[in-house]
């Protein structure tokens, strides 16, 4: 019986781990939390050197009403890819892919 209650406890378990996923602390977490560290780390690369208001690329207040985060994410990694004319440095391995995930989180927000 003992063993049933105890094959039973790990099934379950596993199964959480597999539905809901494993996390470190400061990893992953809710849509929100992601969003903001985004904004976080938008702000701490000095993206707006370059993306604000009178600054030589565009601003991107509103990108979320045009792309998803996806699409985002593929732009910063190599900005070519979407328009070979950009003159925005490609920041794929320069930049960790959680953070990139975050920042397309953050940007795709932006409505």
């Amino acid at each position: 019986m003992m063993k049933t209650f105890f094959g039973t406890v790990s099934a379950l378990f596993l199964l959480t781990i597999a539905l809901f996923g494993c996390s470190k602390p400061g990893e992953g977490g809710s849509a929100a939390a992601q969003t903001a560290s985004g904004k976080a780390i938008f702000e701490s690369k000095d993206c707006g050197n370059c993306h604000g208001p009178g600054k030589r690329a565009p601003e991107l207040t509103h990108l979320g009403a045009e792309h998803d985060a996806a699409w985002i994410v593929a732009h910063i990694k190599n900005p070519k890819t979407h328009n070979p004319g950009s003159r925005m440095p490609a920041y794929e391995g320069k930049m960790s892919e959680s953070d990139l995930q975050a920042i397309g989180s953050y940007l795709a927000s932006l409505k």
